[in-house]
């Protein structure tokens, strides 16, 4: 299954109950790929179940482990890395 930006079609409630029965129904059979801007989805899919892929800049792609950045000590979700701009400065 093949999803782009479902949560266009879902009001903000219903995300994370959606994400949670998909991947129910996913763990049971089948794969999905979900590409998804939205913050709710990103955070509760991201650290286990999302591939990081970075682009070099030459223009490759290539598959990394995700970055981990702290900020006053705390560990920044994914979505607040990206609210934040700071995804745009790892190498």
């Amino acid at each position: 299954m093949l999803l782009d930006e479902p949560d266009n079609y879902i009001s903000s409630r219903e995300i994370q109950p959606w994400c949670m029965a998909a991947e129910e129904i996913l763990n049971e059979q089948g794969q999905c790929v979900l590409i998804s801007h939205h913050p709710e989805v990103i955070d509760y899919l991201a650290e286990t179940k999302g591939l990081w892929m970075t682009r070099n800049k030459s223009g490759e792609s290539r598959i990394t482990d995700p970055p981990r950045i702290e900020d006053n000590g705390e560990l920044l979700t994914y979505s607040q890395m990206i609210a934040r701009g700071l995804l745009d400065e790892i190498e």
